[in-house]
């Protein structure tokens, strides 16, 4: 082999092991988890419930997590909520029902951060929305979990 054709072999060869790291990093990406919620019981109730049932022999079906569920017999009033459950949030791009999801941001305080990013052209850290007006510290602790900045 000569000199160009070592060359071409190591540049293909390389542009296909790229190519595959590209790929897996894509494939193995797990994406943002969205688990609807219904609140039906109290978990005291449940944990009487899948008691009861332990001792008749009736099964219980468990979820993901193991914790025993049951079915309600009449819808939550308040409907199913959503609930995020890892950092999903961009502080920078959310929308007003993106915002609205969070645990204690209804649409008028989803406006007012909306507001702030707006005017102070972004957010540049996930703890400066507690210079947003209603946004605290104990706020800002439930939110936490769920902001991130990009």
């Amino acid at each position: 082999m000569d000199r160009e054709t070592k060359i071409r072999w190591v540049l293909l060869l390389s542009a296909a092991a790229v190519t595959a790291a590209v790929l897996i990093g894509l494939y193995t990406a797990r994406p943002i988890a969205f688990y609807q919620v219904t609140v039906s019981a109290s978990s005291q109730a449940l944990s009487e419930t899948a008691e009861g049932a332990a001792s008749t022999g009736t099964a219980v079906s468990s979820g993901s997590d193991g914790a025993p569920q049951e079915t309600p017999e009449e819808p939550d009033p308040a409907g199913p909520q959503e609930v995020l459950v890892e950092k999903s949030v961009n502080l920078n791009t959310a929308t007003l029902e993106e915002l609205d999801q969070l645990p204690g941001i209804g649409p008028s305080l989803g406006q007012r951060i909306i507001d702030y990013r707006e005017a102070n052209n972004g957010f540049y850290d996930i703890e400066e929305i507690m210079e947003v007006s209603g946004i605290g510290e104990k706020t800002f602790a439930k939110l936490e979990p769920y902001l991130t900045v990009e």
